[in-house]
């Protein structure tokens, strides 16, 4: 007997232990996973044990980058609001389903259990539909007016049965000893409650803390979401290995290289309808293809692009990686089957084109646009814009989407940076006009980016919904003056931004919003150019709603030229086409706003049909007079930096590279110095730490990263460095008050990366 019940004992204590391990992996694979980098994290073999980890995640919560304090103060406060409101509305039906008897009562107590049946999934769409007619999507009070609704008819049902388990008697002898009504239910009934009350109140609090879909669904505004919603917003901005929208979409790369974009020539709108050519006897109804501009992946021109441009699509986005060499990018512009035809459906020459962003392989000669702009002795970019756009020109573009007029004013904008002119509004506007009226110059339309303004911003659009949460006095002063100065200077297109601006629309996204683009933009400021969105495969403007539907409320808000984004089809077109055919149909999109946005697009081609030939001396890459001492004009050298390199005596130079993921924007790209001959002795990655290295004795270390204060990897490696008199150089978008840039090159392209080590040496 005592070996059976010894055996036992020994086969329950196998149990217990088997499901106290179950038990406890999620919270040890929690907090594993918390000192993991999310490429790990995400990826598909599992790090079982914490070996190799860091506290990278926990800085980056700490130091306020993620915005999980404030995110945490909105999840505190939604959630203490709906707590109230849940157990006093659910007390008072506990009582009266309790204490009164009422026609129904039992019918009610089974509706309030039947309701819980119901999958809260299957209420969102008519839950968003509600909140959003009363305008409280992205606010406090629309989520908690829906989680209230949520929690209550449980929470009534618990407390039901405490209310029935006091008797009413109490209350009567308590009565009959003189006691009101009201003191009767405080003194005696409210206490005996008590546990209740706390139960009921655990039960919706863990019940609206938890939850995490309808905050997804309701706050769009990426500043009012929740921890849970920061947490998955760290994960999809870590560089896991997949694009978004592909290299260099919609600007300026870090080292200054446009990415350029192409309009065809295309018939008026009235000989364009959708699927056919024009001509007599045919509809005159504009085809919605007139308004779209997909890309493409590989450097040949798709079967299915050629076909639509041929049926009226409004033009094709070229990237870095549809071109290979400036010979290939002028054949490709014009392709024999995109040659002039004799079919009514086109008036003119169509084309296709692509600008030498193939020197993006091997690093751009050029500075970067805050090197124009703080230059002491290169006053205007206009030189080297002539010779740039006569570039573009040579080989057939005839719309880029620069200049980047958006104010930097946010150290920790991670999608901007360097691809602005600067942090003050009277600067980026007369630098952004100087572009744009030299790019003009040479046939080539230029487009004033990302209305209303995308400096300051914390988020990238690409992979979230970024907010703007300025007054309308800063909005004005600070965003929109550069935007008034491109207009004033006569810019041909703007592109509209997928960020918030509650000042303006506490509703819509930019791209999505009738008040910021038909109302502030056409309405107050004048602009009487085509509005081309920026690309609707980002999440900003897709990521909830799909790219067919974005493309049809981009066009309903004012868009005229709707950018697609990169690695489009055939297929997908199809999609948008019928998204648009569709809103139409509603009512949503009428044929005279498809009409003026092909009319707008017509008109803005016609523009750059003539133009004066490409200088005769023009060399791309190379601009006259621009000099690596000019360059080094625009740097940031502190004093300390200067005392490190002239006590250097002729020491060599240990490099360390922290490499930063790509910025989406941009894309991959050979930087700095290491776009030359320079060797790094130490790369540092979000993934790969400093780890053991150490400088040979004798050696001056130089670091050299980009937008350093940003990168809690970056710091931790920067300070580890300190100790061997490193030298740190920042060629992004510096925070030189962080201590974490020594020199401030504010640009990474291959030129600037030469006028650094001219300095160093």
């Amino acid at each position: 007997m005592k070996t059976k019940a010894s055996t036992g004992r020994r086969i329950g204590g196998t149990v217990a232990i088997v499901l106290a391990l179950l038990w406890a992996f999620p919270v040890y694979w929690m907090i594993n996973s918390s000192f993991q980098p999310a490429s790990k994290i995400t990826a598909l073999t599992p790090t079982w044990l914490p070996f190799g980890g860091s506290l990278n995640n926990y800085k980056a919560v700490l130091d306020g980058s993620t915005g999980f304090g404030a995110a945490m103060r909105i999840s505190l406060s939604v959630t203490a609001i709906a707590l109230v409101i849940c157990i006093v509305v659910a007390f008072l039906g506990a009582l009266a389903v309790s204490r009164f008897k009422f026609k129904g009562r039992k019918s009610f107590v089974l509706a309030v259990i039947l309701v819980q049946m119901l999958p809260a999934e299957a209420m969102f769409i008519a839950q968003y539909k509600m909140i959003a007619s009363l305008n409280l999507l992205n606010t406090i009070a629309g989520l908690s007016i829906i989680y209230v609704a949520m929690v209550v008819p449980f929470t009534l049902w618990m407390l039901r049965g405490f209310v029935a388990g006091v008797p009413a008697d109490l209350e009567e002898a308590a009565m009959i000893d003189g006691c009101t009504r009201f003191q009767a239910f405080m003194r005696i009934t409210f206490p005996l409650l008590a546990p209740g009350l706390v139960a009921s109140g655990v039960y919706a609090f863990l019940q609206v803390w938890n939850e995490f879909a309808l905050a997804s669904v309701l706050m769009t505004s990426e500043s009012l979401r929740d921890p849970a919603a920061v947490a998955a917003r760290l994960l999809r901005a870590h560089p896991v290995r997949r694009r978004r929208v592909g290299p260099g979409h919609g600007g300026l790369r870090a080292s200054g290289c446009p990415r350029d974009r192409v309009l065809h020539d295309r018939p008026e709108p009235h000989d364009l309808r959708h699927g056919g050519r024009g001509g007599e006897g045919m509809s005159t109804s504009v085809t919605p293809l007139a308004v779209l501009m997909p890309g493409f992946e590989g450097t040949t021109l798709p079967e299915w692009v050629e076909r639509r441009l041929r049926e009226g699509m409004g033009g094709v986005c070229l990237f870095a990686t549809n071109v290979s060499t400036p010979a290939q990018a002028q054949g490709a512009s014009r392709p024999r089957s995109l040659r002039p035809t004799p079919t009514r459906s086109s008036r003119s020459t169509r084309r296709a084109a692509t600008s030498p962003a193939c020197t993006r392989r091997r690093g751009l000669r050029s500075p970067a646009t805050p090197c124009w702009a703080g230059s002491t002795t290169w006053n205007s970019p206009v030189r080297w814009v002539l010779r740039w756009a006569g570039s573009l020109r040579d080989v057939g573009v005839n719309l880029t989407l620069a200049p980047d007029v958006d104010v930097n004013s946010n150290a920790s904008n991670p999608v901007i940076g360097v691809r602005s002119f600067g942090a003050s509004p009277a600067l980026v506007g007369e630098h952004g006009v100087a572009w744009t009226q030299g790019v003009q110059s040479t046939g080539v339309a230029a487009n004033a980016k990302h209305f209303p303004g995308h400096g300051d911003t914390a988020q990238d659009s690409h992979v979230s919904l970024p907010t703007v949460d300025v007054d309308a006095e800063t909005l004005a002063s600070r965003e929109l003056a550069p935007f008034a100065a491109a207009i004033a200077g006569g810019v041909a297109s703007i592109m509209s931004s997928h960020i918030m601006v509650p000042a303006i629309d506490p509703v819509n996204p930019a791209t999505f919003s009738h008040a910021i683009l038909d109302g502030l933009l056409r309405g107050q400021m004048g602009f009487e150019g085509a509005i081309v969105s920026d690309a609707l495969d980002m999440v900003g403007a897709s990521g909830e709603l799909g790219i067919p539907a974005a493309a049809a409320r981009a066009l309903a808000a004012g868009c005229d030229l709707l950018c697609i984004g990169t690695a489009n089809t055939d297929a997908q077109m199809d999609q948008i086409v019928a998204a648009i055919e569709g809103a139409m149909a509603s009512g949503d999109v009428t044929e005279e706003r498809l009409a003026d946005a092909a009319a707008r697009i017509g008109r803005l081609v016609a523009s750059t049909r003539e133009a004066p030939a490409a200088p005769a001396d023009l060399v791309r890459g190379e601009v006259p007079g621009l000099t690596s001492a000019r360059i080094r004009d625009s740097f940031y050298v502190s004093e300390a930096a200067l005392s490190g390199l002239e006590a250097r005596e002729g020491a060599p130079v240990a490099w360390v590279c922290l490499e930063p993921a790509a910025n989406i924007a941009v894309g991959p790209s050979p930087w700095g110095p290491f776009a030359s001959a320079v060797e790094a002795d130490a790369v540092v990655t979000p993934e790969h730490g400093l780890g053991d290295w150490a400088p040979r004795e004798g050696r001056l270390v130089v670091v050299v990263g980009k937008d350093n204060h940003r990168h809690a990897w970056a710091r931790e490696a920067i300070d580890a460095l300190r100790v061997h008199g490193a030298i740190v150089v920042d060629m992004g978008w510096p925070s030189l008050e962080d201590g974490y840039a020594d020199i401030a090159t504010y640009g990474a392209s291959r030129a600037v990366g030469a006028a650094l080590l001219e300095l160093l040496q």
